[in-house]
């Protein structure tokens, strides 16, 4: 608990975030003999933000695979209130003109009127629910494509470091170079 001018508080001091640990192939040797070429590969994210990059990429499969959105929009309840409101409105609206007209709601002229208003209202609904799902195809793919790029990112850096030579193999070989100039400056 974090104390400041004799006053101590029951808050925890901020932790910060671990990184895994770097995951490293190779680079066995010693000195005397050299060290062998060695990949390590370094963590980008905490164990947290992995964990996000996963659930991005989780929603990102499920759109592709055809699932909703979460918070998707979804056009039934708006066709189900103009069908309700037909029903309820319209065609009562039209009973009551054919009444005063003398014909009947038994009349083939009012099935006719009715079944000409009901076709005008679904081909209505279809082509505002295929408006509605041509504007919702931009802002869906734009974020498909920010849930990709997300969940796509490389979880490690990679560094390569190559071989390095040791004393056998590089201090002997100048070591005879240099004992063999000695020698010829000696005869």
């Amino acid at each position: 608990m974090p104390c400041a001018n004799g006053v101590c508080t029951n808050t925890p001091a901020p932790v910060a975030p671990k990184m895994p640990a770097p995951i490293t192939s190779g680079g066995e040797g010693s000195w005397w003999r050299g060290y062998g070429a060695k990949t390590e590969h370094f963590p980008r994210f905490t164990t947290e933000q992995s964990g996000v990059q996963g659930q991005a990429l989780q929603q990102a499969m499920a759109m592709l695979q055809g699932g909703q959105l979460p918070g998707s929009f979804n056009f039934a309840p708006i066709a189900q209130q103009a069908r309700t409101r037909f029903y309820e409105e319209t065609v009562p609206t039209l009973a009551e003109r054919f009444t005063a007209m003398g014909g009947g709601k038994r009349s083939s002229a009012f099935q006719g009127a009715v079944g000409r208003a009901g076709a005008g209202l679904e081909e209505a609904l279809a082509s505002l629910q295929s408006k509605y799902n041509l504007a919702q195809q931009g802002p869906q793919l734009q974020l498909l494509q920010l849930l990709l790029g997300a969940g796509l990112q490389p979880q490690y850096e990679s560094m390569y470091s190559p071989a390095q030579p040791g004393f056998l193999q590089a201090g002997i070989p100048g070591l005879a170079a240099a004992v063999g100039k000695y020698l010829a400056g000696l005869f």
